[in-house]
């Protein structure tokens, strides 16, 4: 390593305002840099965010729009198609196996077209679970 090479690193080094301490060894040759910081060289502390009180008035200006429980559209379409290709059109049969998988009473399943509203991510997940099994058995059976 030319000497060049080492008054290159040892400026870049002393422009530093947060390394003290800089230990090199390159082949046969070790540099060690200890650097004391004056008190206009001062290290800066990072900004970090605030956080407000749950209860404060900033924070209760936003309003809480998404309910992460409810089902995204997404799961609520694939499993509509699941229920209308495993059942093709029985409706009674959709609702028996829906009771059974969200393990409600009949009169409780709520109904297809008001599952926007209704049906919760544990709720689909436990009716994409029972469903895709059934419809890959379905497939099969048919030779698809």
């Amino acid at each position: 390593m030319k000497s060049k090479e080492i008054i290159e690193i040892l400026s870049t080094i002393d422009e530093l305002r947060t390394i003290t301490d800089v230990d090199i060894d390159i082949g046969d040759i070790s540099i060690s840099v200890k650097r004391n910081l004056h008190s206009s060289d001062s290290v800066e502390e990072p900004i970090l965010p605030l956080f407000t009180k749950a209860s404060s008035p900033a924070a209760l200006a936003i309003p809480m729009t998404t309910d992460h429980s409810i089902a995204t559209a997404g799961q609520i379409k694939f499993a509509r198609d699941l229920v209308g290709k495993v059942f093709a059109g029985d409706d009674r049969a959709a609702m028996e196996f829906l009771a059974h998988a969200l393990q409600l009473p009949l009169s409780e399943v709520p109904d297809i077209n008001e599952w926007d509203n209704n049906l919760s991510k544990d709720m689909v997940s436990e009716i994409l679970d029972r469903l895709e099994p059934l419809w890959k058995n379905n497939r099969r059976q048919d030779g698809r």
